[in-house]
């Protein structure tokens, strides 16, 4: 190979290694933009979604508190059986073991 032609394949190396650059630099740019448009739209749906069940969550709100109101005292009455149930059994007296 001569000097010249060296010369002319080192300056398309180089041509390719800034066109190389440059193309990767785009692509880089395109997702980036492409990425922020993805976000914008799942933000922007997250947002209707929130608002949509901020209203709901209002209209149940009188639910569960009545759920609340009837299943509580259910519960304490439930464990204060449970309890009398044990404190009973811890007194009564135990059969005699057998020998």
């Amino acid at each position: 190979m001569t000097s010249r032609n060296l010369l002319e394949v080192e300056a398309r190396i180089n041509e390719l290694k800034h066109q190389g650059r440059g193309d990767i630099f785009k692509s880089s740019e395109w997702y980036e933009k492409k990425s922020a448009n993805q976000i914008q739209t799942t933000a922007e749906k997250a947002l209707e979604h929130t608002s949509q069940f901020s209203g709901k969550g209002g209209e149940s709100r009188p639910f569960f508190a009545s759920e609340l109101e009837n299943s509580s005292p259910q519960f304490v009455a439930h464990s204060r059986t449970q309890i009398d149930e044990v404190v009973r059994d811890g007194f009564r007296p135990r059969p005699s073991a057998v020998r």
